[in-house]
């Protein structure tokens, strides 16, 4: 008898967030226990949903790639924008990381290096 997976509680919208840790477990399992072709398989349903939103993409026209980079002249011009620091601060924050510590890391690694 195959067990039962149903998520009819659950709500829709809920999101489930999975540390990297438990992420690369769950990763290092599938690989030992699955074969190359079931692994195959469940990337591809995984993926799935992003490979649906990309299908529906289409082209800009060079007239609106043109107004995109007249609009950010003009933004950068006024001073409406981001340094690379603080766009990725706030990066490291939403994935619940520690941007010091990281960027502390990678020049300690540089250093050895």
């Amino acid at each position: 008898m195959s067990p039962n997976y149903s998520t009819e509680s659950v709500p829709a919208n809920t999101q489930y967030v999975m540390s990297k840790e438990a992420l690369r477990s769950l990763r290092d399992y599938i690989q030992l226990t699955l074969s190359k072709e079931d692994i195959q398989w469940l990337a591809d349903e995984l993926t799935l949903p992003l490979r649906d939103k990309t299908e529906d993409l289409t082209p800009y026209t060079v007239e609106e790639l043109r107004a995109m980079v007249e609009e950010g002249r003009r933004e950068i011009e006024a001073g409406e924008y981001l340094t690379t620091e603080e766009v990725l601060r706030s990066l490291f924050e939403e994935a619940g990381m520690d941007y010091d510590a990281e960027v502390a890391q990678l020049e300690l690694q540089a250093k050895i290096a």
